[in-house]
């Protein structure tokens, strides 16, 4: 779930945009996802494409 406070550390543009997605303004809606991916296996996969 969003957070239902404002920001006051966003530029208008990034107020406007993080507006859009508390109020699912969008359509279709977005489903936005945030998932913590360790360093190590980021830094071996790139290692693999090198």
């Amino acid at each position: 779930m969003p957070g239902r406070h404002e920001s006051s550390c966003l530029t208008p543009e990034q107020a406007s945009v993080y507006v859009d997605l508390r109020f699912d303004c969008h359509e279709p809606p977005l489903c936005l996802k945030q998932e913590r991916i360790g360093f190590g296996c980021l830094a071996a996969r790139l290692r693999g494409r090198l």
